[in-house]
C-alpha cells in the first residue's frame, strides 16, 4: 500500500484534538510513566527511519527538536506497545509561514491530518481523536507534504518536539485571550510629548488602542505588520519569500500628546473565531514626574582601573556603566568621583535607564585616570542625596559645534571638521602641534586632495566608497569630557549603486590628541540571500613626515614600526 500525505492546501485538521501549549500540560504528559514519549534523539537512532528532517543543533529553541529540511519529509518510529493508546506528537505553530500540515499512520493507514494555522510562535499537542489498539509494536510515521501543492505552500519548519504514545486523552481547558504586561512610557522628545505603550498577547493578533483625556477615549492606532523571512528557511538554507505576520509582542508610540495630561486607554484584539477581545482601562500622565530623594544619603563603591599595557597612562579616558538598585539615587549629579588620594576629579555622567519609581538603574561615567604600568589604581564613585558634585570641569574641555551640514569639534589639541556635502574619513585633523592654540593651515594631519574613504569591493570587483554616497552627521551624545558624532554613511558604486551602510561613532575626549572610532555595519543589501566581499578597506591618506604603528603583545613586550613620507 502506497502512503500518501495529506496536501498542503489541507486547511482543517481531521482526526485530531488540539491542545495549546502549556508547560504544566506538556511536562505532564511527557513525565507520566503510563505514557510512552519518544524524543528527538530517537529519531536518530538505528531502529527508527527518517528523512528530510534535520536534528536542529543550531538555533537556541528552548528543547530539543527536529525541522524539516525540504518538502516531502518524514519519519518513522517502531516501539514495542501493547494495550490501547492515543498517538500523539507536539508541534511549534511559528508565525510568518503557511500552514504547516502533518499526516499520522499507524502502519499503513493514515489515521489523521494536523493543520497548524494558528501561527503564534506557541506548541501545540495534538492527539488522535480516536484511540489505536497496539498488540506488540507500534509504527508511527509522521509525514509532510510533497508534490505541486508544496511548491507555494509548504514552506515551515514543521519543527517537531515529541512523539507519545497517551493512555488517556487530555482535558481540554477552555482557550481564554488576553493582554499582558501591559506598560506606559511617557517621555519628551524634542519639546513634543509622546507616550510609549507596549504589551503583550497570549495569541497572534494585529492589536488596536484607544486613547484619550476619558473613558470614552475618542482617538485609535493599530498596531504594525512586520515583513521578515522565517527563521526556518535560514537554517535549512531553502529560500522562502518575505511574508507578512502578526505577532504576540506589541509597541505603539503615541504622539502629540498635551503636556501635564491624564490619557486613559485600551487595548483590542480580535481573536480567531471573530470575537473582540477588549482590556481593561489603563492610565497615564504626561505631567513631570516628581522624583523621591532617593533610600541611600552617601555610598561609596569602588572602581578598579587597570592598565595592561606596559607604559603607564596619564589622564586615559575611562567609559564605564555602573547598576544602582531601585530607589538607591534619583539623581545623576549626586555622584562624585575620588582618586585614589581621595580628591575629587571631573566626572561626566549620563542616565542610561530608569527604574519604574524614576530612579537611576545604569548609569554612565566618564572620566580620566592615572595608572601604572601593566598595573591598576583605585576609584571611588560617592553617590547619594547628600553628595553635591562640584562643577570643576577639564581644563580643555570638548567643544563641538553644528549649522546642520558642517560639524567642527575641538578637543584642545585636536580640531575635527565633518562636512555632509564633502565627506571624508574620518573627517579633517588638526593637531595643534605648537601648543598655541591655534590650528594653522600646516598642522592639518589629514589631506584634502586625497579624502580618507570607507571602501568595499564585492567578489565581481565593484568598489563602492563612502565618499559617493549620501552621509549624515549628528552630535550623539555630549559632555565636556566626551564626546561621540555618529556618521552614517551609504556606500556608493561608479555607477550610482549602493549597497551597505557603515555607521561610523567618533569618541572625542577632553585634551586629548586622538581619537577612538567604532564601526556599526547595516547590511541592508536585501535583494539576494547574500552579498560575497572580497575586500574591506578604511583609507585615510596622512601628511606626517613620519608615522608609527604600535602593537602590545600578550608577552606585555611593544612592537613599533616607522616608516617616512
Amino acid at each position: 500500500m502506497v502512503r500518501a500525505a495529506a496536501p498542503a492546501t489541507q486547511r482543517a485538521s481531521e482526526g485530531f484534538e488540539a491542545f495549546r501549549e502549556g508547560l504544566d500540560l506538556l511536562r505532564t504528559v511527557v513525565a507520566d510513566p503510563d505514557n510512552i514519549a519518544i524524543g528527538p534523539e530517537a529519531f536518530y537512532l538505528d531502529s527508527y527511519g527518517y528523512e528530510g528532517f534535520a536534528l536542529d543543533l543550531v538555533s537556541d529553541y528552548r528543547v530539543l527538536s527536529v525541522v524539516r529540511t525540504r518538502p516531502g519529509a518524514a519519519f518513522f518510529v517502531s516501539r514495542p506497545a501493547r494495550g490501547t493508546y492515543y498517538p500523539a506528537f507536539v508541534i511549534y505553530d511559528e508565525q510568518g509561514v503557511p500552514d504547516q500540515v502533518v499526516s499520522l499512520f499507524v502502519g499503513n493507514e493514515r489515521k489523521g491530518v494536523a493543520v497548524a494555522a494558528a501561527h503564534d510562535n506557541r506548541s501545540y499537542l495534538y492527539v488522535l481523536s480516536q484511540p489505536c489498539e497496539f498488540t506488540g509494536t507500534a509504527l508511527i510515521t509522521l509525514m509532510t507534504p510533497d508534490g505541486p501543492d508544496s511548491a507555494d505552500h509548504g514552506s515551515g519548519s514543521y519543527r517537531i518536539e515529541n512523539l507519545l504514545l497517551l493512555k488517556e486523552m487530555p482535558r481540554q481547558e477552555p482557550r481564554r485571550y488576553g493582554f499582558s504586561s501591559v506598560r506606559a512610557d511617557p517621555f519628551e522628545r524634542a519639546g513634543r510629548h509622546q507616550a510609549r505603550i507596549t504589551w503583550i498577547t497570549d495569541w497572534a493578533t494585529r492589536s488596536r488602542l484607544e486613547y484619550g483625556p476619558t473613558t470614552r477615549y475618542g482617538s485609535r492606532v493599530e498596531s504594525e505588520e512586520a515583513t521578515f523571512p522565517p527563521s526556518a528557511a535560514t537554517y535549512a538554507q531553502v529560500y522562502v519569500p518575505p511574508v507578512t505576520a502578526i505577532f504576540n509582542n506589541h509597541r505603539l508610540i503615541l504622539d502629540d500628546l498635551q503636556e501635564n495630561q491624564t490619557y486613559h486607554f485600551r487595548l483590542l484584539g480580535r481573536a480567531p473565531d471573530g470575537t473582540e477581545v477588549v482590556s481593561r482601562d489603563h492610565t497615564f500622565s504626561t505631567a513631570p514626574r516628581p522624583r523621591a530623594r532617593g533610600t541611600v544619603e552617601r555610598a561609596r563603591v569602588p572602581l578598579e582601573v587597570a592598565n595592561e599595557a606596559p607604559m603607564e597612562r596619564r589622564g586615559w579616558p575611562v567609559t564605564s556603566g555602573i547598576p544602582f538598585p531601585q530607589g538607591a539615587l534619583t539623581a545623576a549629579e549626586n555622584t562624585r568621583l575620588l582618586d585614589p588620594t581621595g580628591a575629587e576629579i571631573p566626572l561626566q555622567t549620563a542616565e542610561l535607564a530608569a527604574w519604574p519609581d524614576g530612579s537611576v538603574k545604569w548609569l554612565l561615567l566618564d572620566f580620566q585616570a592615572d595608572v601604572g604600568a601593566a598595573g591598576s589604581a583605585g576609584y571611588r564613585l560617592e553617590f547619594g542625596y547628600g553628595v553635591v558634585r562640584r562643577n570643576d570641569g577639564p581644563r580643555t574641555p570638548v567643544e563641538v559645534a553644528a549649522d546642520g551640514r558642517r560639524v567642527e569639534l575641538s578637543t584642545g589639541p585636536l580640531k575635527l571638521l565633518l562636512d555632509t556635502e564633502a565627506p571624508c574619513f574620518p573627517g579633517r585633523v588638526w593637531i595643534d602641534a605648537d601648543g598655541d592654540g591655534v590650528f594653522s593651515a600646516d598642522e592639518e594631519i589629514t589631506d584634502p586632495a586625497a579624502p580618507g574613504c570607507v571602501e568595499l569591493v564585492t567578489a565581481d570587483g565593484t568598489a563602492f566608497s563612502s565618499l559617493g554616497g549620501p552621509c549624515s552627521v549628528a552630535v550623539e551624545e555630549r559632555g565636556p569630557l566626551r564626546t561621540v558624532l555618529k556618521v552614517r554613511s551609504r556606500l556608493q558604486a561608479a555607477d550610482g549603486s549602493r549597497t551597505l551602510t557603515c555607521i561610523t561613532r567618533i569618541n572625542a575626549y577632553a585634551g586629548k590628541d586622538f581619537l577612538r572610532i567604532l564601526h556599526t555595519w547595516e547590511n541592508d543589501h536585501t535583494a539576494d540571500n547574500f552579498l560575497a566581499v572580497r575586500s574591506l578597506t578604511l583609507r585615510t591618506p596622512l601628511r606626517l613626515s613620519s608615522a608609527s604603528c604600535t602593537l602590545f603583545g600578550a608577552d606585555d613586550a611593544s612592537y613599533r614600526s616607522r616608516s617616512s613620507g
